[in-house]
């Protein structure tokens, strides 16, 4: 009974455990070291009883069972490491496979402020504590129009966390972000996606950027596009925040009956992302 207590607990247990995250999609390096581990502890596992079985039948002649037994140890000396290679592999092409959902995490440097600056792209325009007053959460004077697609953008336990939606012509949500998780429709709703740990750029179906997301100890990077309904007489509008060091910061309000070309908003990443992922433009 206690060969099949430790067998289930030491073999078939951690197997399943790999087989399941590998079918699901192992994803992150923290999932890849549990089937790692896994795969350790069923190989170790598997050896000890060996050895045990071996030491039963005691020394002597061999016999089929010394055979079996020198069998597995073989058998696990030859694919251990063709197994962690697999997994390797794995790994690597998980990580640098672009995915439609992730989570911004800040870039190295100092704490966060007492309510969080919002900056315009990169140019100059930086609105902060000082100037919004720091019981006023950020987004209230500089984006009220937005409040309908969530925008918003927190100080919670010390960090800074930003959440908005992005919708097309259609009122269809193409992206959303809710304290720092985010998520994309993946084409034809949306053209690419580029990201990285502090980042994340999102093109709509058209090609234009409609998100820019960068974070920052301290600020958050914005531009983006949003369908705003202002109400009479204004009606829905497209709602464009962008800046840069040439133009500056400009909050923009484009009536939907005006079709001249949208304002650009320039690329922060190289695209397209299946071969360019995470890379930002020099």
């Amino acid at each position: 009974m206690g060969e099949v207590a430790a067998f289930c607990a030491g073999v078939v247990l951690p197997t399943l455990i790999t087989v399941a995250l590998i079918v699901m999609g192992a994803s992150t390096p923290g999932e890849f070291l549990v089937v790692r581990g896994c795969i350790a502890l069923a190989a170790a596992d598997v050896f000890c009883l060996t050895i045990w079985w071996l030491y039963r039948h005691g020394p002597g002649t061999p016999s089929w069972q010394h055979l079996a037994g020198a069998a597995v140890i073989a058998l696990l000396i030859v694919t251990l490491p063709l197994l962690f290679r697999w997994v390797d592999q794995k790994e690597l092409i998980a990580v640098n496979t672009p995915r439609n959902a992730g989570i911004l995490i800040y870039s190295p440097g100092k704490s966060a402020v007492a309510v969080p600056k919002i900056q315009l792209g990169t140019s100059h325009i930086i609105v902060g504590a000082k100037e919004i007053g720091r019981d006023t959460p950020a987004d209230v004077l500089l984006f009220p129009a937005l409040s309908e697609s969530q925008f918003k953008i927190e100080l919670i336990d010390g960090r800074v966390k930003v959440s908005t939606q992005i919708r097309d012509e259609n009122n269809k949500l193409i992206v959303e972000l809710v304290k720092n998780e985010w998520k994309v429709l993946p084409p034809p709703g949306t053209w690419d996606r580029n990201y990285s740990d502090d980042a994340l750029e999102v093109r709509d179906g058209s090609g234009a950027i409609v998100l820019q997301v960068k974070l920052f100890s301290d600020r958050v990077q914005i531009q983006g596009m949003w369908w705003v309904d202002l109400g009479p007489p204004n009606g829905i509008v497209r709602f464009v925040v962008r800046g840069n060091p040439t133009i500056g910061g400009q909050i923009i309000i484009i009536p939907t009956a005006n079709k001249d070309p949208l304002p650009t908003i320039d690329a922060m990443f190289v695209y397209p992302s299946d071969a360019h992922l995470g890379e930002l433009r020099q």
